[in-house]
This record gives structure tokens, C-alpha cells and sequence, in this order.
């Protein structure tokens, strides 16, 4: 039995309109940052520990090539996914759950996909990457080890996104 710690941290997003969840609103669970689990073959029942509240799921190891892959067998459709999200008191995988992605759900008056890209462009430079000023919060530094190119490359890219969302965000409060 291994355990998992993860933390609820959930966006805070404007409502698009869609009755469709997205994936930011659930906690995800992904076998592949999951710690102390041995590869190998066969099905096995573990426990996953969110928030003080341990949930039961089956862990099925693949043989691939010469090494091993793990897999959540969902409890719902019985299909073998990585990552399960928590939703109803329950672990299920995506397809159960039916949300969407937040770019399948991004209008051109909305803001909520510019902060999704901030986010996604910032933690490419910094894993620990947050947004606590919204939109006006910096590009992280350049990483070491990390090639100038590459990094004037993803930092051009958060800073047309962050011109995208103070523009949206100006046009929205008619100034």
C-alpha cells in the first residue's frame, strides 16, 4: 500500500457559460508522480490518501518492452488510465467524469484560457510557478541549465499571452 498527498489546488475561474466541468475543477491523481510503487506485473488493490480521506483503486502493471508500466484501472468503465480525478466522493477517469479541456471551452471575451496559458507557460520555467498578482505577475527567471534560446522562446510566448489578457481584461472594463 503506498500513499499519495495531494493538495486541492483549484483555479479560481470565471464561468464560461457551459454546463461542461473542466479539469482544472477536479484533484488529479497520476500514478506517474505517485512514489514507492514497485513495477511489476499483475493487478493490485492500493489505497490513495487525498486529503485525510483514503480512496481504494486497482493499479495494473504492463510488461512494455523490457520494463513495466503501471495503470489505474478505473472503478467505473474498467479502462486502464493514468490519471484519475476525484469527483462524487470517488476516484474516475476522464471519461467518466465527461469534462472538457479549458481550451475546448475558451471564448474570445473570456479570460480564464490567457490565465491557463500563463500558468502552463510559467511552470515550464518553474514547476512551483503560482499567479498571485493575476494578470500583472512576471515571467519567472530563467532556469539553469536551461539554453538562452529556449528560455527567450517560452518567456516571448507568456508575454504575448499576458498582452492578450490585459487587453481582454481593458476591453472588458471599457477603457
Amino acid at each position: 500500500m503506498f500513499q499519495l498527498y495531494i493538495t486541492s489546488e483549484v483555479m479560481n475561474m470565471a464561468y464560461t457559460g457551459v454546463s461542461k466541468p473542466y479539469k482544472e475543477q477536479f484533484i488529479e491523481v497520476d500514478i506517474n508522480k505517485a512514489k514507492n510503487l514497485i513495477k511489476r506485473p499483475g493487478v493490485r488493490r492500493v489505497g490513495v490518501k487525498i486529503e485525510n480521506t483514503e480512496f481504494n483503486c486497482t493499479i495494473e502493471g504492463v510488461q512494455v518492452g523490457y520494463g513495466f508500466r503501471l495503470f489505474f484501472k478505473c472503478n467505473y468503465c474498467d479502462s486502464r488510465v493514468t490519471k484519475l480525478y476525484l469527483k462524487d466522493h470517488g476516484l474516475k477517469c476522464r471519461h467518466c467524469i465527461d469534462f472538457n479541456y479549458i481550451s475546448q471551452q475558451a471564448t474570445k471575451t473570456d479570460l480564464v484560457y490567457e490565465f491557463h496559458l500563463m500558468k502552463r507557460y510559467g511552470r515550464m520555467l518553474d514547476p512551483n510557478f503560482t499567479m498571485p498578482h493575476g494578470i500583472s505577475t512576471r515571467c519567472p527567471w530563467k532556469p539553469k541549465n536551461m539554453h538562452q534560446k529556449t528560455y527567450d522562446k517560452i518567456r516571448h510566448k507568456y508575454l504575448i499571452v499576458q498582452n492578450k489578457a490585459i487587453n481582454k481584461w481593458l476591453a472588458m472594463v471599457n477603457l
